[in-house]
């Protein structure tokens, strides 16, 4: 028997399924399948692109043809609908926080969803820690010893597909940056913020940043070279989403401080969701 994770979105949102499908496994001694039919063979490039097996993770993934009988031909419907996949099987998370049932499923369940909360994975931590060790990739460490990031702070602006999506763009974005680099100061007096984003330019002219330093990457980065850098800063304001929520959580220094945003989607409140853990900090 197995526990069978169906992938997808983006690489934050692919850590979070991740980690919360191999606790499960562990927990109950079965083997992790990860299906990859949401992410066809013919993008390899871009934000939502398939990232997990660029990672030492413990998995088999499943991969399909793109032509015919690709990942969602009318026979793969069919066999998953009436005898693979059966709705007896499945769980897919019914809402964006933490959801207690998840770790009473038994061996043969395929799930779905967001699993935004270290909740779904805290028994296994240090394993899941090893597992998704972001500096697997080559080229890492060469990259962060050209970064003096210890005596920095990684601020994460995301904005992008968050504009156009109503509910996910917070509220007054400079003012929560403004309070969270203000927490920061308190603890480290002198740090220094380095700003990623999918728009530094828009960071660029902001008041709020105009003493930060922004991290450009190159045109041949990876998201998780950069998830990598960010993890190598010495405390973390993370934006309302799992990419730096997982730069933030990949940094293991005990004495971190992360400061993430109180409301994460709409009405929804980080700390209430179980999607900010207790150590860190909101503003």
């Amino acid at each position: 028997m197995t526990i069978k994770l169906i992938a997808s979105g983006g690489l934050g949102n692919q850590l979070f399924q991740y980690a919360a499908a191999r606790a499960l496994s562990l927990k109950l001694g079965t083997k992790l399948v990860v299906d990859t039919r949401f992410y066809p063979e013919t993008s390899k490039r871009g934000a939502m692109q398939f990232c997990l097996d660029r990672l030492p993770i413990n998995a088999k993934i499943v991969h399909y043809s793109p032509w015919i009988f690709n990942a969602h031909c009318p026979t793969r419907r069919v066999w998953r609908r009436f005898v693979s996949e059966r709705p007896s099987r499945r769980y897919v998370e019914p809402e964006l926080r933490y959801d207690p049932r998840f770790l009473e499923l038994r061996p043969g369940t395929i799930v779905s969803g967001h699993f935004h909360s270290e909740k779904y994975f805290s028994n296994f931590s240090d394993k899941i820690r090893a597992e998704l060790d972001l500096s697997f990739q080559s080229g890492h460490l060469a990259k962060v010893s050209r970064q003096n990031t210890s005596r920095t702070a990684s601020i994460h602006v995301r904005r992008g597909d968050y504009l156009s999506v109503p509910g996910f763009s917070m509220k007054d974005p400079e003012a929560f940056y403004e309070k969270a680099m203000q927490t920061i100061r308190t603890f480290v007096p002198d740090i220094e913020f380095l700003v990623f984003s999918d728009d530094i330019d828009w960071c660029k002219r902001r008041r709020v940043f105009e003493d930060c330093k922004f991290y450009e990457p190159e045109k041949r980065s990876h998201h998780i070279d950069d998830l990598f850098i960010m993890s190598q800063c010495a405390h973390h304001i993370i934006a309302n989403s799992s990419f730096s929520w997982w730069g933030a959580w990949s940094n293991w220094h005990s004495g971190k401080v992360v400061v993430a945003p109180e409301y994460w989607f709409g009405e929804i409140k980080s700390r209430e969701a179980g999607i900010v853990p207790d150590h860190w900090l909101v503003a």
